[in-house]
C-alpha cells in the first residue's frame, strides 16, 4: 500500500510537472499581452516576450541622477502616454514606474529604456567628421516597463513607441542632440559626453502632437537619460 501510494505521487507529481512546463513554454511563446492599452497601428505596440526586447535596451531614462525616488519620471511617463493610450486608459492605464534605476531582470522592475542608433557619415558619432547624424541609419525606440507589465502575467504588455524618424541633429566633440519624429509627436535627447567619452548623458524632452482623450497635447521633460557611447553607434557601417 504505502509502494502503491508512493508511485501514486510520483505520477502526481510529474503530472503537475508537465503542466507547469507546459504552461511556462505557452507563455514564453506569447508575443501579445491579454489587454492592450495603446491605439496600436504605426509607431507603438506591446510585447509580453522579454526576449523580443531586451537585447535592445542599452538607454536608460531616470527622474534625475541623485539616486532618489520621487515619482516625477512616473507623471511625466503618464503625460507622455496620453499620445497613444486609448482614452478608456488614459487616466489608470500606466502603473508604477520608479524614478531610479533597477534592474529590468529582477522580478517586480520597473523603468523607462530605450534604444537608440546614430551614425554620422557612417562612422561612430565619436568619430564625427561633420556635424549631423545620419538620418537614414537613425533609429530610436521608448519602452515603457510600468508595475502592469512587471507583473510578468501576460496580461500587460511592455510598451514600446517607436518608428521614430531623424528630423534633425547637431554633433560635436562635446554635445549631441537629436530630434526624432512619429505619428505622436516629437523627442529630443541633448546631452554631452562623460569626461572619459564612455556615455552619453542629458535630458529626455517629448512634445506630443495629439492626446488621445481630445485635451491639450502634453510637452516637457521626459527625465534624464544615459547610454553608453558604443551602445548608440554600434551599428555604423
Amino acid at each position: 500500500m504505502k509502494t502503491l501510494n508512493l508511485l501514486l505521487r510520483i505520477v502526481l507529481c510529474f503530472t503537475l510537472i508537465h503542466v507547469t512546463l507546459a504552461c511556462s513554454q505557452d507563455k514564453k511563446k506569447r508575443t501579445q499581452p491579454g489587454v492592450f492599452r495603446t491605439t496600436g497601428g504605426g509607431g507603438v505596440d506591446e510585447v509580453v516576450d522579454s526576449e523580443a526586447y531586451s537585447g535592445l535596451i542599452a538607454g536608460v531614462v531616470l527622474s534625475n541622477f541623485n539616486n532618489r525616488e520621487d515619482g516625477l519620471l512616473e507623471e511625466s511617463t503618464k503625460k507622455f502616454a496620453t499620445a497613444f493610450l486609448k482614452p478608456d486608459f488614459i487616466e489608470n492605464g500606466i502603473g508604477n514606474i520608479s524614478s531610479v534605476y533597477q534592474n529590468l531582470q529582477t522580478q517586480g522592475a520597473t523603468g523607462v529604456r530605450f534604444s537608440l542608433n546614430a551614425c554620422a557619415g557612417g562612422q561612430s558619432i565619436l568619430n564625427a567628421r561633420n556635424n549631423q547624424a545620419d538620418a537614414s541609419t537613425a533609429n530610436l525606440q521608448i519602452f515603457i516597463v510600468d508595475s502592469f507589465a512587471a507583473r510578468q502575467d501576460g496580461e500587460f504588455g511592455v510598451i514600446r513607441v517607436h518608428d521614430y524618424k531623424l528630423t534633425g541633429s547637431s554633433i560635436s566633440n562635446q554635445q549631441v542632440t537629436l530630434n526624432f519624429k512619429n505619428d505622436y509627436g516629437v523627442v529630443q535627447l541633448n546631452g554631452s559626453y562623460t569626461q572619459d567619452r564612455q556615455f552619453i548623458v542629458g535630458k529626455f524632452s517629448f512634445d506630443n502632437d495629439i492626446d488621445q482623450s481630445g485635451q491639450q497635447p502634453y510637452y516637457g521633460d521626459l527625465g534624464v537619460f544615459y547610454i553608453p557611447t558604443q551602445e548608440v553607434s554600434k551599428n555604423c557601417r
